[in-house]
């Protein structure tokens, strides 16, 4: 079925919905519209690694018990009852993508489940996701409004392409006590239950998609950082218009304003990273992580096995293996037993950066940065301080950069 990456108001054509753009509309339709609409898209974050390696595990995990047709021993011993994974034949392609066409709307509404549990004897369906990340000494999770919509977002798709669904789901959480945080042996389950509640699900797709054939976009929500992170430069004069936002809307050499504008961008992404990895001390267990992710051949479509190697810039295993890049001269050649690491903190840079430093030039004036830094760094510093050193470098840079944006 054809699918466009932008909707045109009152298209008749199917138009793809995600359980995400929905919650995205919720959180802010300005931001949903202008995203779908003219395809200016806030700043993405980034993903925590742990939670993506949490995810690969325990869907192998529950596989495992799926093909032996049995309950999960800790799912048995939370609940006290033989709820076990289902193992029908349209699961796999309902957690590739569960699909619904709303005919009113003509948006085919689309949901990815982690997983669906069932009963003993399969008359019932149980919706059940998979998170991580950190909780409390006393182990009770609290359950985000956002994770209620999601389930009841679910809910709604899943029983459009399957009575048995019931509305009891559950949250499956592997977690680790942020006290123990540095401490692998630290994780811990827990199963919270939600009887999850679809009922408001259906006015919202309609709600979103009048908002979406409408001329103009939602006014600003007063709740939306981006909304509000925008409104504030603008009333410091930094940018003209609200609707310059997202990078790929920006035109190349069309003056220093939007230039100025993308290294705003870049430095709201490292406020996010630093955020993310710095503060409250993550860093050693995001960087076990990454070494986990990197064993499982994944890091955001790279390969961490393969090291780093572009405009100048080497990062490689520490293996005696000499290389004929050695000879030549400008070129930055990091070996270290760290180089997976190293490398996932150079995709990052490049992610940070991506709309500003464009074309070979000006990556190469990045990477020299960068790397000289955590050249350096390793000298005397382990990879958690590295990379501190490699953050501080980054904002180094985009203050000087700005500097000659703003005398």
């Amino acid at each position: 079925m054809p699918k466009k990456k932008l909707y045109y108001p009152n298209q008749n054509e199917l138009f793809q919905i995600s359980r995400s753009n929905i919650q995205s509309f919720l959180e802010c339709p300005r931001c949903f519209y202008l995203q779908t609409i003219k395809g200016i898209k806030h700043p993405s974050g980034l993903p925590l690694p742990i939670n993506m390696a949490i995810d690969s595990i325990l869907k192998k995990e529950f596989d495992y018990y799926r093909e032996k047709i049995t309950p999960h021993p800790e799912v048995q011993k939370f609940l006290q009852a033989p709820i076990r994974p289902y193992q029908g034949d349209e699961f796999v392609g309902w957690r590739k993508g569960a699909k619904f066409v709303h005919e009113q709307t003509n948006f085919e509404i689309l949901g990815k489940f982690d997983d669906v549990w069932c009963s003993e004897d399969g008359s019932e369906l149980y919706l059940a996701d998979y998170k991580g990340g950190a909780v409390s000494a006393s182990g009770t999770s609290e359950l985000h409004q956002s994770f209620r919509n999601q389930m009841d977002i679910y809910l709604w798709i899943a029983k459009k392409i399957d009575n048995r669904f019931s509305n009891r789901s559950f949250f499956y959480y592997k977690k680790l006590k942020k006290e123990d945080f540095m401490d692998d042996s630290k994780f811990i389950t827990e199963i919270v239950e939600y009887i999850a509640d679809d009922s408001w699900v259906e006015q919202t797709i309609i709600d979103l998609h009048s908002s979406l054939n409408n001329d103009t976009p939602p006014k600003p929500h007063g709740e939306c950082k981006h909304c509000n992170y925008i409104s504030q430069i603008n009333q410091d004069n930094v940018l003209t218009t609200v609707d310059r936002v997202a990078p790929s809307t920006i035109p190349k050499n069309k003056g220093k304003n939007e230039d100025l504008q993308k290294l705003l961008i870049a430095e709201e992404r490292l406020q996010e990273a630093k955020n993310l990895y710095v503060y409250p001390n993550l860093s050693g267990k995001v960087l076990r992580a990454v070494r986990e992710l990197s064993e499982q051949k994944k890091l955001i479509g790279k390969t961490l096995e393969k090291g780093f190697d572009a405009a100048g810039l080497v990062i490689k295993p520490d293996d005696g293996k000499a290389r004929d890049l050695d000879k030549w001269y400008g070129y930055i050649i990091i070996e270290s037993e760290y180089f997976r690491e190293l490398t996932w903190m150079m995709n990052m840079m490049l992610r940070i950066f991506k709309d500003y430093f464009q074309g070979m030039e000006a990556r190469e004036y990045l990477y020299d940065h960068i790397g000289n830094r955590m050249k350096e760094s390793l000298k005397t510093n382990g990879i958690n301080e590295v990379f501190r050193d490699v953050l501080d470098e980054a904002e180094q840079l985009i203050k000087k950069v700005k500097k000659n944006y703003l005398n």
